[in-house]
């Protein structure tokens, strides 16, 4: 052997895993639906989100609400990230990028992101006498 064995990223939270497959093992566990040690578990599996939330500098999972990191040392960067409630261009972007395993259980932001850019669209509208 030449070292430790490689691990691919996402190997050990279910990268392969389908919504399908998801569901099962969340049904397995016999939790109400509503039991919100379920989000954790999910993001046990699967990964936490590209969803964030930003409060005061701290970074958390939109998902299961565990801090990822803070921006106040400058130790959090991910340019994948939605932050919600943020809605600017970027943010847009990268929602429009997520697959399923991002915005499973997590807030809906699909309408405040069309939202936003109609209203980025009507500031492009020239002013008219």
């Amino acid at each position: 052997m030449d070292g430790p064995p490689t691990i691919v990223r996402g190997e050990r939270t279910g990268a392969g895993m389908t919504k399908k497959e998801l569901l099962g093992k969340i049904e397995a566990l016999g939790l109400p639906e509503n039991d919100d040690r379920i989000k954790s578990i999910v993001c046990s599996l699967i990964g936490h989100s590209n969803i964030i939330i930003n409060c005061f500098g701290y970074i958390t999972c939109a998902r299961c609400g565990e801090q990822l990191g803070d921006v106040l040392a400058g130790i959090y960067h991910n340019e994948k990230a939605v932050i919600v409630g943020h809605n600017c261009e970027e943010c847009s972007a990268n929602y429009k990028k997520m697959n399923w395993k991002d915005k499973f259980m997590c807030p809906d932001l699909s309408k405040d992101m069309q939202d936003t850019k109609k209203q980025r669209d009507s500031n492009d509208t020239p002013i008219t006498q």
